[in-house]
């Protein structure tokens, strides 16, 4: 039931421009063509809460991305960029 109610919802917002897949009991990922500056797509996920509203995250993959480019375990994250070859 939620699952169609969600496909039904993003058929009129993107276009028809999606595709919505299970990943658990709970939480569905949400494809749509957006995209980060590298060309990867976004990762968006979407899951009900004990109040019945939908919650939109990321379920920390923007965390992650952010690993590969910053030391994000300090209070003063430092770039990896200028460790790379050119």
């Amino acid at each position: 039931m939620l699952e169609d109610t969600l496909k039904n919802i993003l058929k009129s917002s993107f276009h028809k421009e999606f595709s919505l897949e299970k990943k658990r009991n709970d939480i569905f990922q949400l494809f749509v063509p957006i995209y980060h500056e590298d060309g990867d797509m976004m990762d968006i996920f979407i899951r009900p809460n004990d109040s019945n509203h939908l919650m939109v995250c990321d379920c920390g993959m923007t965390l992650m991305r952010l690993s590969y480019t910053y030391e994000i375990n300090t209070s003063h994250p430092v770039s990896y960029t200028h460790l790379r070859a050119h």
